[in-house]
């Protein structure tokens, strides 16, 4: 689910996989892996893709979740971002931002 969406966005966004990693300071192989479903960014970095697309990370990893593993993923991926905003010391509603609102 997240591998699909990310490659949609981007390329809806007009980027190549190259321009992406130029973005988030990654090489292309990365961004590769990430849309083939080898890899997945880690929440910090998924901050950063959703931002330079311009969606919530509920979006990118996808609102409808049908199946409990997607459930399961889902929810580690909102843990990690919950740990990321303690590690960073950042202020718990910008997460919540994030992960339920699309930015302006």
């Amino acid at each position: 689910m997240l591998n699909e969406n990310l490659k949609r966005l981007r390329k809806n966004k007009g980027l190549t996989q190259e321009q992406f990693a130029l973005q988030l300071n990654v090489v292309r192989q990365t961004v590769s892996k990430w849309e083939q479903g080898l890899s997945v960014p880690d929440a910090e970095m998924l901050m950063k893709i959703a931002d330079i697309l311009n969606v919530s990370v509920s979006d990118l990893l996808g609102e409808e979740v049908a199946e409990n593993n997607d459930i399961s993923l889902y929810c580690l991926f909102v843990f990690l971002l919950i740990f990321q905003c303690f590690k960073n010391r950042i202020d718990m509603r910008f997460l919540l931002i994030l992960i339920f609102k699309k930015p302006p």
